[in-house]
């Protein structure tokens, strides 16, 4: 495999552009793996809360998203309506910890 090398015009000296590509691969790699640690972190605190009502657990997290109405490149999506159910009792709550 042959080695590419850019050259910097402004300098005038080469830049080794070999290890570029391993290099944004294994910083995307650790972003992703910090992402899905912040998930799943996210994931077990909203398990743990409790109904305000019959202190169960068993909810469901209702999320209702709004979107730009582009697919692809450029879709963008915001949180309209962000609560939970209690499966028990049937109240609605928020997650008091989110609310700013």
């Amino acid at each position: 495999m042959s080695k590419r090398i850019k050259i910097n015009r402004s300098e005038g000296t080469p830049v080794d552009m070999s290890n570029w590509y391993v290099e944004r691969k294994r910083r995307e790699e650790a972003l992703q793996k910090k992402q899905q640690l912040e998930r799943e972190l996210e994931k077990k605190r909203v398990d743990a809360i409790q109904c305000p009502l019959c202190k169960s657990t068993d909810k469901l997290h209702n999320i209702k998203r709004q979107s730009n109405g582009i697919m692809g490149p450029g879709h963008s999506s915001w949180v309209t309506e962000d609560y939970l159910i209690c499966k028990s009792c049937g109240i609605h709550y928020n997650d008091i910890n989110k609310i700013n």
